[in-house]
């Protein structure tokens, strides 16, 4: 009856006195006046008026969509288009599993005809990927599945249902996912949240490192290897393997010294990754993956000693030059160098630097320091902050900023220093949020 009433049928208004048990679908085009008890188990749609007097046990008051649902995998790039339709109910829940990674749409219709409202949701196989609930209303609704992939999904199961949905919940401990449909009103603070890998999508970005030895003849960068720091030819611009040299008589298979590194780095497609490595016996190796920049190697196991003993370097396999290098004793690398991923931002709002004078004469240096940026795109360098400190006045500089510097992807972050007398230490640390964008 509420397809003839949307053409144009005309009911006479059904009025029930005394008791109504329904089992089954009823849709009503018209108005409905009933007086008594209404037990109803199944489906309702209806279009009009309804008048109730009495106590009304509604079992049932979903509806499933057969048009906007399916179960037929999709080919790379194709799309599944479902059908307009009018539903009764005011809300739409979509779910939907499938192995590929792809978009899914929500469009709304006034008239079934022109969609002129449509959002849409990233769905990823390696994020949390819940139902979506929307309030619907008494428009015209279809959903919209895209494999955005280049593969053909094994499976695929998207489900529309239409009723009067609650919000979803969640663990209170759990990670809130990128795309609940939902508020966090768990007492929560932000950056520990993202710390304790609560919030997904986001991570802490916390750099340090130190250059003892940075002399008056150039600027260094701030890194356990210092030496001047030309992004030109220090950045790597083509995927390749990394050569780890170390000490084989304290360090590798059967020393005392490390044993196998987690090795943190950007591979070729600007994606952050881990990667472990056991060290052998021959004092240098090549990794077996290959990567645009490191950005922290940290000893995982050794033979007893409780850390490194000596240095270990790696170094760009072709280019040769030095990426990244894990201290003597220190069980981690000490550099203020940063590689962002794509598709992500940084919110770098947090510098300290301290600086002096380890050996010789020549007093209490002045030290500037500079935040710079490398931009992979444009290749080009760009000078954020500089920090002026005069040693005999203060040693140490703290900032916290009130807004962060914004670092898109593919960017390279580093701090570089340089004094008016040689011999001089200086120690800095940056940190702040990485959140992926897309």
């Amino acid at each position: 009856m509420a397809e003839q009433a949307r053409k144009g049928f005309q009911p006479t208004p059904l009025e029930v006195s005394g008791d109504v048990g329904i089992l089954g679908t009823v849709d009503v085009a018209g108005d409905v006046g009933i007086l008594g008890t209404v037990d109803v188990a199944g489906d309702v749609g209806i279009l009009g008026t309804v008048d109730v007097d009495g106590s009304v046990n509604v079992i049932s008051t979903t509806s499933s969509s057969t048009i906007n649902s399916s179960t037929t995998p999709l080919a790379a790039a194709a799309t599944f288009t479902g059908t307009g339709e009018l539903s009764g109910l005011p809300d739409v829940m979509v779910t939907v599993a499938t192995d590929q990674n792809g978009t899914l749409y929500f469009d709304f219709s006034t008239d079934g005809i022109n969609w002129d409202s449509s959002l849409s949701f990233i769905y990823d196989t390696t994020r949390i990927n819940p139902p979506h609930i929307l309030v619907k209303g008494t428009r015209y609704f279809r959903v919209r599945f895209t494999n955005t992939s280049t593969t053909l999904q094994t499976y695929f199961r998207l489900s529309t249902q239409y009723g009067s949905f609650n919000k979803l919940t969640a663990p209170l401990n759990g990670t809130v996912s990128e795309n609940y449909d939902a508020l966090v009103t768990r007492p929560s603070d932000y950056r520990y949240e993202v710390a304790m890998g609560k919030r997904q999508g986001r991570g802490t970005v916390n750099k340090w490192g130190y250059n003892e030895d940075i002399d008056t003849a150039s600027p260094e960068i701030v890194a356990s290897f210092g030496g001047a720091f030309d992004p030109t030819t220090d950045i790597i611009s083509t995927a390749q393997t990394f050569t780890i040299t170390y000490n084989n008589a304290t360090d590798g298979l059967g020393q005392t010294g490390a044993t196998q590194l987690i090795i943190t780095y950007l591979d070729a497609d600007f994606l952050e990754q881990s990667a472990f490595h056991i060290l052998s016996n021959t004092g240098s190796e090549v990794t077996a993956f290959t990567g645009l920049g490191i950005n922290r190697v940290v000893v995982y196991a050794n033979g007893g000693l409780g850390y490194n003993a000596n240095d270990i370097t790696l170094t760009a396999t072709t280019d040769t030059t030095i990426q990244a290098r894990v201290p003597a004793e220190a069980s981690v690398t000490q550099q203020c160098i940063f590689h962002t991923q794509i598709n992500h931002t940084l919110l770098l709002d947090f510098i300290s630097i301290n600086a002096l004078k380890i050996t010789g004469g020549g007093g209490n240096p002045e030290v500037t320091t500079r935040l710079y940026s490398w931009s992979r795109v444009t290749e080009t360098r760009y000078e954020l902050f500089n920090f002026e400190l005069d040693t005999a006045l203060s040693g140490a500089s703290v900032s916290n900023f009130s807004q962060p510097f914004i670092f898109g992807g593919r960017e390279v972050i580093w701090l570089e220093s340089e004094t008016d007398a040689n011999n001089t230490k200086v120690s800095g640390r940056f940190s702040g949020i990485q959140e992926r964008v897309s």
